[in-house]
């Protein structure tokens, strides 16, 4: 009975953040037992004894527990940046995670799914971890998701300047930018090129996905082929050097451009 009462008193804490603080509702399939056991709340025995609004009102709750931990919010929402596969989240924390508090304004390049109903976990993601943060998500494809607080997806052409310009225009300066669109060669250059001279100072501006710097089937071939994401990184490292604007980190499969604060 004394456990059970400190389990409702839990669940009762985190409706409460929950009400104080938001957060989106999962739209991946997790069982209520595995987030119980996940979020570290309510022993899965007693999940069973829970409404069904209320095993609802945990999924809402969840990602709000976890919120301080990418990897776990990767693992919640289904997105591929997770240690389960690109392993970039760890990254990420490393670079953005003293600035979660912050009210940034975030581009993301790629929502995610060829179809007008598909994607949009890394934004929530994004969502979940920077609570005031503005997310603005970019794709080649129509999206039709269902409305969702704080976040605003646009259509169009990574490759096309006139509609990265208009990003610019309407959504910039932007503190974080995320190159997970097409992974061409051509359309990253582009983007970075466009978008670069929207990045704030101690901003980042973030290409996914190098690998494919390296893959004839994304423009890509062996070392020092021209026009690739590695082609721009390496400029950025000579940049770096004589004009001091920018830093570079560079991890497997990832890097992160920052704008400097000021030159020294």
């Amino acid at each position: 009975m004394r456990a059970r009462k400190a389990q409702s008193l839990a669940l009762a804490r985190c409706v409460q953040l929950h009400g104080r603080y938001g957060v989106p509702i999962c739209q991946r399939d997790v069982s209520i037992e595995s987030a119980a056991t996940l979020c570290g709340v309510i022993a899965p025995p007693f999940v069973e004894h829970l409404s069904l609004e209320r095993r609802a009102q945990l999924r809402r709750i969840g990602a709000l527990l976890i919120s301080r931990r990418l990897d776990w919010l990767a693992r919640w929402y289904g997105t591929d940046k997770g240690p389960s596969a690109h392993g970039y989240t760890v990254h990420y924390q490393r670079h953005l995670g003293t600035r979660r508090r912050e009210h940034l304004t975030i581009l993301e390049i790629g929502v995610g799914g060829d179809e007008t109903n598909t994607g949009g976990v890394s934004l929530r993601m994004w969502r979940s971890f920077f609570p005031a943060a503005t997310i603005i998500g970019a794709d080649l494809y129509s999206k039709q998701l269902p409305p969702e607080r704080r976040i605003t997806i646009v259509q169009g052409d990574q490759g096309d300047t006139a509609f990265l310009d208009d990003l610019g225009r309407r959504f910039g300066p932007f503190d974080v930018v995320i190159d997970d669109g097409s992974h061409r060669g051509e359309d990253i250059v582009a983007s970075f090129d466009a978008l670069w001279p929207q990045v704030r100072q101690r901003g980042l501006y973030v290409i996914e996905d190098l690998q494919t710097a390296y893959d004839p089937a994304y423009g890509g071939g062996p070392p020092d082929t021209p026009g690739t994401s590695m082609a721009l990184l390496k400029r950025r490292l000579d940049d770096a050097q004589i004009t001091d604007r920018s830093n570079v980190h560079v991890y497997h499969g990832i890097a992160f451009i920052e704008r400097a604060a000021r030159a020294r």
